[in-house]
């Protein structure tokens, strides 16, 4: 029964975001960086320069799949040491994004992924999480809503290079917390990441940072 209800809360998510994401690209909707709110500005490079934790649920839309494959696990990011992805359910595994490239554990096996083989791929995505707008500006148009209660940032590739690998990025959070990421690679390769606030940590002691990163 949990699994069911989990199964109808990410697939009215993903509903939602596609909504929101159609009217967020809207031409009147887009803006130079420099533009975000002083508070947007704040709460960004207070989480850039913060270790970070929180639960996630990740709804993966895959090709020739009819409905969204689902995963849970934790989400980390550290600073000078990059992005941990520690995938739960329903197979585990720990993917790194740092400086050095990609690094991908499970079953008591390590695969290393060079910068070399990926690097826009992997430099974007750890912008992204970094929310580095400085960064992500040479590469995104920007596009950007704001409700009471949320802000939802939208960018799109300026270069057929970065289009090659993602079609649209959507980062949505309020000034405390960021709260959805949705990643779109292709019509066939959508992952919305749903980060759960509650269990958000800003911290992360030595043990996590030696295991989760490298």
């Amino acid at each position: 029964m949990r699994n069911i209800c989990l199964f109808t809360i990410l697939l009215s998510q993903i509903f939602i975001c596609n909504v929101w994401a159609k009217s967020l690209f809207d031409q009147n909707n887009k803006i130079n960086p420099t533009s975000l709110s002083a508070s947007l500005k704040d709460f960004l490079d207070h989480k850039s320069n913060k270790h970070f934790e929180a639960k996630f649920n990740e709804s993966r839309k895959i090709k020739f799949k009819r409905t969204p494959k689902l995963f849970t696990g934790i989400i980390r990011s550290a600073q000078n040491r990059g992005i941990s992805l520690e995938y739960i359910k329903p197979t585990s595994r720990i993917i790194i994004f740092d400086d050095q490239g990609l690094v991908i554990k499970s079953d008591n096996k390590t695969k290393i992924v060079n910068l070399g083989e990926n690097t826009q791929s992997i430099a974007i995505f750890k912008q992204l999480i970094h929310l580095d707008i400085d960064l992500l500006e040479s590469s995104f148009d920007f596009y950007f809503e704001k409700t009471p209660n949320d802000w939802t940032l939208g960018l799109l590739p300026k270069s057929k290079s970065v289009s090659n690998q993602f079609k649209e990025l959507v980062v949505r959070g309020n000034e405390q917390y960021l709260k959805e990421i949705k990643i779109v690679h292709s019509s066939l390769n959508i992952r919305n990441i749903i980060i759960d606030t509650k269990s958000v940590k800003f911290n992360l002691d030595e043990n996590s940072l030696d295991r989760y990163f490298r």
